[in-house]
């Protein structure tokens, strides 16, 4: 078990961002990132409400958004659309959500989840795409286009169905690309699992790590008994000299909330403790110049609208 003091020790709370609800839509999943200006861009789903409520649109009708602030916690302008579905017959035909934005190099990189198959649910399909950009403004397809990473064809292997919820980190014993990921083999009997696929250049190819699922509910005992569904929102970064985890909990604890991995090779992650205690969707991270983090990012979807929701992070309290 990790040694570090609770992730949520180190959270103070700033308060929501992006409430959408006068315009009839819901924000989801904000990933957030400074520019060399020191300016906050946040990437994020937008998803029309509809007579069908934002659930089912979210698969069918969601897209990115780009926001921009002076400061983390807001106000935030809508500067543009990002990327919307294509269209029947692509791979990326429905929502387009899950953003997740990156400084690789000389470059950003954008990783998505698509919808090929939005509706019913247990025939979805999702695979996770890249676009690329020097400005934060334009952006083009990476990889030709087609998707980074795609469910196993495999009916037996544990991400058959969906792949989503990328979480890019840099190796820094190898100098390649590591993409971590939430799987599931059949929304027939639901089981989150995590793992990660590897890569020598950033649009790939991306090569599935042949021990996967890293994490998994079947070899992970709930510490009260219970079978529990798994984690999905894999966000990873590399702090202190090692990894770092944080994750949905969907019922590994006994209140909703997240849970926090460490791992010294990003591999083997051993046993969570709680990372922050609501229960709030999709954490992402900003950082400072220097690589520190500063602030967490997550779904606010209690007491009130659907929104973003900020939290400045103190980052001296390391494990």
């Amino acid at each position: 078990m990790t040694t570090a003091p609770p992730f949520y020790k180190r959270l103070t709370p700033q308060g929501r961002i992006l409430d959408l609800s006068e315009e009839h839509h819901i924000v989801w999943s904000c990933s957030p990132i400074r520019d060399a200006d020191g300016l906050v861009h946040v990437f994020f789903t937008r998803v029309p409400m509809g007579e069908d409520g934002w659930f089912k649109n979210f698969r069918t009708h969601g897209h990115i958004m780009h926001a921009v602030a002076k400061q983390p916690e807001g106000p935030y302008t809508v500067k543009a659309l990002v990327l919307a579905g294509r269209g029947e017959g692509f791979w990326d035909a429905f929502g387009i959500v899950n953003p997740r934005i990156y400084r690789v190099e000389d470059q950003y990189a954008l990783l998505y989840t698509a919808y090929e198959v939005p509706w019913p649910q247990h025939q979805m399909k999702e695979h996770i795409g890249i676009l690329l950009s020097e400005d934060l403004q334009t952006w083009r397809r990476g990889n030709d286009g087609k998707p980074i990473l795609s469910p196993s064809e495999d009916p037996k292997a544990w991400d058959h169905q969906l792949v989503n919820n990328a979480s890019l980190v840099k190796d820094p014993d190898t100098g390649g690309y590591r993409l971590y990921y939430r799987g599931i083999q059949t929304l027939e009997n639901t089981r989150d699992r995590i793992g990660v696929a590897m890569a020598n250049q950033l649009e790939g190819p991306w090569r599935k790590y042949e021990n996967n699922p890293l994490i998994d509910p079947d070899n992970l005992l709930s510490p009260t008994g219970v079978a529990y569904r798994g984690f999905e929102d894999p966000c990873v970064w590399i702090e202190g000299g090692k990894y770092c985890m944080l994750t949905k909990d969907l019922g590994y604890f006994d209140s909703p909330g997240s849970a926090y991995f460490e791992s010294v090779d990003g591999l083997d992650w051993g046993i969570p403790v709680r990372g922050y205690g609501n229960p709030e969707d999709s954490p992402q991270l900003l950082f400072d110049a220097g690589g520190n983090l500063t602030h967490l990012f997550v779904n606010r979807h209690r007491e009130g609208p659907l929104t973003g929701f900020v939290y400045q992070i103190d980052s001296g309290k390391t494990g």
